[in-house]
């Protein structure tokens, strides 16, 4: 009776006989005949499968979330473990409840922070970055294009004149692009975001990654009539960047080299899906990728952290969407952003 973990003696079709107090107080519950006599299954859900393992062998979950009865919005974590035991009368089953709760909250907790920080760190150094850019570009940029365009009211006819005006110009419209998405991602309030307008300012933007605007092949397929997506927009731009970095990275070494950006709209959620020709993903790692730090690419390859689909999956389960991927060995990868309107 005075130990934290609550203990449940069930019979074998797991209807509670005897409980101790501790697991009434992790189940938040104050009489007794609010459970015994009560089928396990009303207060922890649990699928037919894992009963019948738990009739054979001790079966443990080691973080479960459960919804308290009459306690919708409240949720627990707990770890779970279930046994069969031979009684004179007949098979019994106990349980063990531990309330991990704290322990969850604190390390979910934890991990948005390092989220923030990771954030916050990164847009401030875009900041300083394109503040060092226009400052020491603007000027002689402006110069160049100046004198440039006196030197053509001289020399009408002079194609190497118009080479440097079209030049400076395409440098002055690639400042002004960046200068456009800083002030976007400066912004850090939520409002309506059209998603395909921010694919194609990234896209615009990812073109001086020498090696994306070179050897790779872009194609996109933009659903147009897309409603907008409440959001902060250095979310959805930073989640959708990492998406195309990561694909970028996947292709390096493979012979084919073209990534496919595709929007279009469910009955729920607006999706982004990024396919690449890289390299593929086996099966088994499919849920690790979305550890912080943990990463494929081994030794010289390693590029980063491996944070990237790590902040992009937290940035979306916070606005209530989620990621999938699917991928084959030496074909590539698709992953796609699923996003409430």
């Amino acid at each position: 009776d005075n130990i934290d973990i609550g203990v449940l003696w069930m019979d074998s079709k797991m209807n509670i006989l005897i409980c101790n107090p501790s697991a009434m107080d992790i189940l938040e519950l104050i009489h007794s005949d609010e459970i015994i006599g009560k089928n396990l299954s009303e207060f922890i859900q649990l699928d037919e499968d894992f009963i019948s393992k738990a009739h054979e062998d001790s079966i443990t979950i080691p973080s479960l979330e459960i919804n308290l009865p009459g306690k919708k919005k409240f949720v627990k974590f707990v770890i779970l473990n279930i046994k069969a035991v031979d009684d004179t009368i007949g098979l019994r089953m106990v349980a063990t409840i531990t309330d991990i709760t704290h322990e969850i909250n604190e390390k979910r907790a934890r991990e948005a922070l390092e989220m923030e920080i990771i954030k916050s760190n990164k847009l401030a150094e875009i900041g300083r970055r394109v503040e060092g850019v226009v400052h020491n570009m603007n000027s002689p940029l402006n110069s160049v294009l100046g004198y440039a365009q006196l030197i053509k009211k001289e020399y009408k006819d002079n194609e190497d004149v118009d080479k440097i005006i079209d030049a400076a110009k395409n440098i002055s419209q690639s400042i002004k692009t960046l200068l456009r998405k800083v002030q976007q991602d400066n912004i850090s309030m939520i409002r309506p975001i059209d998603i395909n307008l921010l694919i194609e300012q990234e896209l615009e933007l990812l073109k001086h990654n020498l090696f994306f605007k070179h050897y790779v092949l872009l194609e996109k397929s933009l659903f147009k009539e897309l409603p907008t997506v409440k959001a902060v927009y250095s979310d959805i731009s930073q989640s959708f960047t990492n998406l195309v970095n990561n694909a970028i990275e996947a292709m390096h070494d493979s012979k084919e080299r073209n990534i496919w950006v595709r929007t279009y709209q469910t009955s729920d959620f607006i999706a982004i899906e990024v396919r690449d020709s890289g390299e593929g993903i086996e099966e088994r790692y499919y849920s690790k990728i979305f550890e912080p730090y943990y990463t494929s690419k081994k030794g010289k390859e390693q590029g980063g952290f491996g944070l990237g689909l790590a902040i992009c999956k937290n940035i979306v389960e916070r606005y209530g969407g989620y990621i999938t991927v699917r991928s084959e060995l030496g074909k590539g990868s698709t992953f796609t952003i699923f996003l409430p309107y």
